[in-house]
């Protein structure tokens, strides 16, 4: 034995984007809109199911809350312009209890207002691509349009924009260049 472990993940469409490990599990997104919990041995302990949501390029554990944090978009009735990669949402990792904690449409609309329909018609204004947890309650929430990091505070409570990291010409006549920090040094 080399220490060389060879095995299939479980996944009934699509891709797995990222493996976590967290205490005795392995979680992973199996659909686009399930996650599962495999044990040491490679058996299901958990599937979490995203009712409404497609999952999107990230997640990860909080580990103190005991809660995956998965990015996603919400899947929108056929009548709404649909905006992908905008959300933040908790999975309770003892309950599979699944909550929208943020919607960065709404913490950001007046940024989203002055953002265009690509030509199928769809708002692809932000896409977040990457959520790290922050300081117990916040997040750091890279996205892909703006090319920019937001720092959220109190996801759980009454979600904050804390600050931006970012170039200042994405967010000018925005009403959040308050929020953009300011290079210092190279």
């Amino acid at each position: 034995n080399e220490g060389v472990l060879r095995s299939e993940f479980p996944v009934l469409e699509g891709s797995a984007k990222r493996f976590l490990f967290f205490e005795d599990a392995v979680y992973f997104n199996c659909s686009d809109n399930r996650m599962v919990a495999l044990d040491r041995y490679g058996k299901v302990k958990s599937v979490y199911t995203l009712e409404g949501y497609t999952i999107g390029k990230d997640y990860c554990v909080d580990e103190e809350a005991r809660k995956l944090l998965v990015l996603a978009s919400k899947i929108q009735p056929e009548e709404k312009t649909p905006s992908i990669d905008d959300r933040l949402l908790s999975v309770d990792l003892i309950s599979g209890e699944a909550a929208e904690l943020l919607d960065m449409g709404v913490l950001l609309r007046e940024y989203k207002a002055i953002c265009k329909k690509n030509d199928e018609g769809v708002l692809d204004w932000l896409g977040l691509n990457s959520v790290q947890m922050c300081n117990g309650t916040g997040v750091l929430l890279g996205a892909r349009e703006p090319s920019a990091a937001f720092k959220i505070k109190d996801i759980y409570g009454i979600p904050m924009l804390e600050y931006i990291i970012g170039e200042m010409p994405m967010f000018e006549g925005t009403g959040y260049e308050e929020y953009v920090l300011t290079k210092t040094d190279d």
